[in-house]
């Protein structure tokens, strides 16, 4: 009988043992869970802070090149001028216009300079005649619109 006793509470302490074995496995478990769960989204914010950083960066490179370029601007010719002026309407992609007056003997670079200073960089957009509709750069063998003039 001593021994049924004895066994029993042998058993007992196993099982509370084993439970408890499980317990602490499922815990540690749960810990390293939640260790992979943090690290992954310190990493994820750190990579979202590092693009957002990378962007602000570009942005202000942008906009300095932009306000560089409008400094850079030469004066807006008044329409009676003893040289000929032109003037552009230039439409955005949102629709609205773009208007300025140039001298003739003006580089197309200050058009595209122009363009940029109000936030459309040179090499996202295209200068095209309304008609006949046609690119103005498109048979130019020119690396660059800087050495083209605006005709009248």
């Amino acid at each position: 009988m001593h021994l049924n006793i004895f066994l029993s509470f042998e058993d007992e302490r196993e099982a509370r043992e084993n439970v408890k074995r499980e317990q602490d496995e499922a815990y540690r478990l749960s810990l390293e869970a939640d260790r992979a769960k943090r690290e992954a989204h310190e990493r994820e914010m750190a990579e979202q802070f590092r693009l957002e950083q990378i962007r602000k960066e570009q942005e202000e490179e942008r906009e300095a090149i932009r306000l560089s370029l409008e400094q850079a601007l030469p004066p807006e010719p008044k329409e009676e001028n003893a040289e000929p002026v032109s003037k552009l309407r230039i439409r955005t992609p949102s629709g609205e216009f773009l208007e300025r007056r140039f001298l003739a003997s003006n580089k197309l670079q200050i058009v595209f300079d122009f363009v940029a200073s109000k936030g459309f960089p040179w090499d996202e957009f295209k200068l095209l005649s309304t008609f006949p509709r046609r690119d103005l750069l498109e048979k130019v063998w020119l690396p660059r619109p800087a050495d083209m003039c605006v005709v009248a």
